[in-house]
């Protein structure tokens, strides 16, 4: 799957990046919403980009993980400035800088955008091997809403389970929404 993802033209990943964080914006950004956490989008991902240039622009506070190898962990970091408050880091991912940022409550975030290589229609994800995203999701108040971004042929009837694993809310592609909690609070057709 991630080879497939690898192997996509710019120019579809552009036009369905495009779409995807449109309808992010459009039917999940309420009033209300004031802190989310998304991932730093690379290896063919759903660009992530144009939501943290939104938020950033819109006064929405945005943070992105900042990892620990040695436990599998990560931690939810504020940024600020694009240009200025990231810089390579574990896995070849951008991360915050250290000395410019500060770590977030776990308990200030509204959503969290989730990663994944493959997502399911019950909402449950195949994630990287690391448990990064595993450990955290469990960790958030049942408030927070998780949503994926994927592609649409990063989506199957049923994936493999553990105990530990917690579905997302909602799953965004280029051709559909899927609701899988059907009462997520501020949902807009």
């Amino acid at each position: 799957m991630t080879s497939k993802r690898k192997s996509i033209t710019e120019k579809f990943r552009r036009s369905a990046s495009d779409k995807i964080i449109n309808t992010l914006i459009t039917k999940f950004l309420t009033d209300d919403i004031a802190m989310i956490m998304t991932y730093i989008a690379t290896k063919g991902e759903v660009d992530t980009y144009p939501l943290i240039k939104y938020g950033l622009d819109k006064g929405v506070g945005i943070c992105v993980p900042r990892t620990f190898k040695q436990t599998n962990e990560m931690e939810p970091v504020r940024i600020n400035d694009l240009d200025r408050d990231l810089q390579p880091g574990s896995y070849g991912i951008p991360e915050p800088v250290t000395e410019l940022t500060k770590s977030v409550s776990i308990s200030d975030i509204d959503i969290v955008i989730v990663p994944g290589v493959a997502f399911d229609e019950s909402g449950y994800r195949l994630g990287f091997g690391g448990g990064y995203y595993d450990k955290f999701i469990n960790s958030l108040a049942p408030s927070t809403k998780n949503i994926a971004l994927a592609y649409e042929f990063q989506i199957f009837e049923k994936l493999p389970r553990d105990s530990w694993d917690k579905p997302v809310h909602a799953i965004i592609t280029e051709k559909q929404t899927r609701f899988i909690n059907k009462s997520f609070p501020g949902q807009r057709e």
